[in-house]
């Protein structure tokens, strides 16, 4: 790696470009591109160009040769040129053939290309869900089955279930008893009484007639006690089949829910219910789910099957029913009947029009319009069409326009929708929106009314001469008002006032009612209030009045009545009280209240003088809006130093090693510039004084005028000199009279071998900036910069060099393809 000074890194550069732009102008002068207009595109899609870049590439080339053809040819005749220029407009229409937008070719295939279309958007994409199975949705435990409900007299006793008998009279006894295996109970005293098999409406007959033999005079009451379980058998197309002991009072249905219901290809509407091998009954849970019948679900019975065979027929129904869902159909069905199961039509359902979709012999999707003309038409004619497996029946909602009436809007009492009534007119209307509000323009109403085209046409109408103007449907009636015409007045006041601004002109306002509005300030010149008013001919005319005659006297003629667009400016007598602040080493800090033309010495001779710790050097004056003179050396230095920092930034990052310490220099950087920012930031909108020349002559240039905001501080004396930047031992240092700026940089160990010695800055205490001084005064700060060091590589510049030229090469080479291949057209 060798390093080189900067002028001799870009003289290196320069001569590697130029070495290798002759080898490369050399070798491609010999090129000779004979490429067909597949490989040309091939070769250009490996560069990076897209086809939609090489078309609008191509469009330039061949516009720039025809512009040059045409510079070139001066002569040729009118006529040739227009058909050269023919000529051109073919070949771009060629090249658009043959480079299409590859963007706008897609949507032509998703749009216009179609061989053959492929849904009904209107209802062949609307979900609906399959009715019924979302009632088994929510899984019940076995032990949920229900055993408090009440039994009726038709209950069979079994094994395993027990009865509670109650005597009373002159006997008194309370028996529990449960039926055994053998379908028996033991009651005490009397013995064996068989119970399996019976009715409950029949035991208490034959417990009676038992009882009857060893006893008299006395009554009983029985009821069920703890039931038996039965064992079912759930098979077929349910959730979870299998066999399971159920509470004997459970149904068909309760035994479907424990098992999670029929899966979705499982029917609901011929679930079998198995005895001893034979079927007790074929239950449809449409009857139940759809109108809360409950006499097709049986009992169950010990080792009973119940059977869900595959789903049936099934079509889907959507649009305007009240529950569209997809529906297990049985032979025969009709729409009605489909309607029915769907909760029947609602109120917004069109009854001119169904249609469905139907699967034609196993081949392809057609659609059947069915139309009616009325509702009785629809109702007799869905009655007697059948439905088939597959079919997907639409039923149209009515149209979203609404009918029958007119709007009006505007200076009306009540604006808003109003029904048409035969031969309604404005005049009607406007009755029943209970009137126009005042101010309203008569001269006219303008009515919005659908043309022939379906466009809005608009129809002026004067409400004095024509009232009784017939409406049609859907107009839009909108009725001005004269501010809608006119506009809204407006005056406005400037000056010594408390709201100054525009005002809405009122009529018959008086310039005493504006002055009132706007409430003159204390310093308001009275005397003389301006009006500035716009004449009809464009002239602007001053008029100028005394109001405090017109205070004296309200019915002045001098309280004229002001037009639209006046000017009223009120004049300000003195300038409101100068503030100034004043602090640090005087004897009386503090804010004081300035004249005007007060200065800097006498703001200091009223603040008692300067006490013996003043610092006049580095006094800092500050001002919020600066006319006069600003140290702005410092923030220049300073943004300087930051661009240069991140310039340094960047080329270290860019470094193929990571060199530590220009890592070290660029840390030193920031500190610096952090202090140098701090030293700034807390003398912003400084001015630069000198307080020793104030004292010498009043009449210097640094002693200036005070204005409002303007703050003066005194520091105390320092004793110390700052030392920051490229030195070996950055640091504050007791101030020696008489030393120069050599010997506190030696005392700072002295410069790094980084350091920029030709650019030393010293921050002065008055705020200003030298570069490259030797004496240095009490407070001074001393700043180094640092620079890095970038080490020069010359294979790292001839690969950067290489790697510009192949770009170049690649470009080139476009253009040489480009152009090869338009002369072929």
């Amino acid at each position: 790696m060798i390093c080189f000074k900067k002028k001799h890194k870009r003289i290196f550069r320069y001569l590697i470009a130029a070495l290798l732009f002759q080898l490369f102008s050399s070798t491609l002068s010999g090129v000779n591109l004979n490429l067909s207009k597949d490989q040309t595109i091939d070769i250009l899609n490996s560069k990076g160009i897209t086809n939609k870049k090489l078309h609008n590439k191509v469009k330039a080339v061949v516009e720039k040769k025809s512009k040059n053809s045409l510079k070139n040819n001066k002569n040729i005749q009118v006529l040739k040129n227009k058909e050269k220029t023919v000529d051109i407009q073919s070949k771009i229409e060629k090249l658009f053939f043959m480079m299409p937008n590859f963007e706008e070719d897609e949507d032509i295939k998703r749009n216009l290309f179609k061989s053959k279309p492929y849904k009904i958007e209107s209802y062949a994409s609307e979900k609906v869900k399959q009715f019924g199975y979302s009632m088994f949705s929510r899984p019940v435990n076995v032990d949920q089955a229900p055993h408090n409900i009440p039994v009726n007299d038709n209950y069979v006793l079994g094994p395993g279930d027990s009865i509670n008998v109650y005597l009373w009279g002159k006997v008194e006894d309370h028996v529990e008893l449960t039926v055994d295996r053998q379908g028996k109970v033991i009651f005490p005293k009397i013995g064996q009484i068989y119970l399996s098999g019976l009715k409950f409406k029949d035991v208490k007959r034959v417990i009676k007639d038992k009882l009857n033999k060893m006893f008299v005079n006395f009554d009983l009451t029985i009821t069920l006690g703890k039931l038996r379980s039965v064992r079912v058998y759930i098979l077929g197309d349910v959730q979870t089949p299998g066999a399971y002991n159920i509470s004997s009072l459970s149904t068909v249905f309760n035994a479907l829910y424990i098992a999670g219901g029929p899966t979705k290809m499982g029917t609901l509407r011929n679930i079998k219910f198995i005895k001893n091998g034979k079927i007790i009954s074929k239950i449809d849970l449409y009857k139940y789910l759809i109108k809360g019948n409950m006499k097709h679900d049986p009992t169950l019975e010990e080792d009973c099957t119940i059977f869900v065979p595959p789903i049936g027929n099934v079509v889907k129904i959507s649009g305007l029913v009240k529950r569209p869902a997809i529906y297990e159909i049985k032979d025969n069905t009709t729409i009605d009947d489909l309607v029915k199961l769907a909760g029947g039509l609602t109120i917004r359902t069109y009854y001119k029009r169904m249609q469905v979709l139907r699967v034609e012999n196993g081949e392809y999707m057609k659609v059947m319009d069915l139309a009616f003309k009325d509702y009785k038409g629809l109702k007799k004619k869905i009655k007697k069409t059948k439905i088939k497996n597959g079919d997907q029946v639409y039923v149209f909602p009515i149209t979203n326009t609404i009918r029958n009436y007119v709007t009006v809007k505007g200076n009306i009492s009540r604006a808003g929708d109003y029904e048409l009534t035969e031969k309604f007119t404005l005049r009607e209307l406007i009755e029943q929106a209970e009137g126009i509000l005042p101010g309203t323009y008569k001269e006219r109403v303008d009515i919005f009314r659908f043309s022939d085209t379906g466009e809005r046409e608009i129809i002026p109408v004067n409400l004095r001469e024509e009232p009784s103007f017939e409406l049609a449907e859907w107009d839009y009636i909108r009725i001005y008002s004269k501010k809608d015409i006119y506009g809204i007045k407006e005056v406005s006041i400037n000056g010594a006032v408390k709201k100054s601004g525009k005002y809405n002109l009122y009529e018959n306002m008086r310039l005493s009612d504006l002055i009132f509005l706007a409430k003159p300030d204390d310093f308001a010149e009275l005397k003389q209030v301006e009006i500035h008013r716009r004449l009809l001919s464009g002239e602007q005319e001053k008029v100028e009045i005394n109001y405090e005659d017109i205070m004296k006297y309200k019915g002045s003629e001098k309280n004229i009545t002001l037009k639209p667009m006046d000017e009223v400016y009120i004049k300000r007598k003195k300038a409101p009280r100068i503030k100034a602040v004043i602090s640090g080493e005087v004897k009386y800090p503090g804010t004081y209240v300035i004249t005007e033309g007060e200065r800097i010495s006498s703001l200091i001779e009223r603040a008692g003088g300067y006490t013996k710790e003043a610092f006049l050097q580095g006094a800092v004056f500050t001002r919020k809006y600066q006319e006069g003179q600003r140290a702005v050396q410092d923030q220049t230095l300073i943004r300087d130093e930051e661009k240069k920092l991140i310039y340094e930034q960047k080329l270290v990052g860019r470094l193929p090693e990571n060199i530590d310490i220009n890592n070290k220099i660029l840390d030193a950087q920031k500190k610096s510039l952090d202090i140098l920012r701090k030293q700034m930031d807390n003398v912003k909108n400084r001015i630069i004084i000198s307080l020793e020349k104030i004292n010498d002559r009043k009449k210097s240039e640094y002693n200036l005028k005070i204005k409002h905001g303007d703050r003066l501080n005194i520091p105390s004396t320092p004793a110390t000199v700052r030392v920051i930047g490229g030195v070996q031992s950055p640091s504050t240092m007791l101030y020696i009279s008489g030393r120069k700026i050599d010997y506190y940089l030696e005392k700072a160990g002295g410069f790094t071998p980084y350091a920029e010695i030709d650019r030393v800055f010293v921050f002065k205490s008055d705020g200003s900036v030298k570069r490259n001084v030797k004496d240095i005064d009490l407070g001074d700060l001393v700043y180094v910069p640092e620079r890095v060091i970038v080490p020069f590589d010359i294979m790292m510049a001839i690969k950067e060099t290489l790697s510009v030229f192949k770009t170049i090469s690649e470009g080139i080479i476009s253009i040489v393809v480009i152009n090869t291949f338009v002369n072929s057209l």
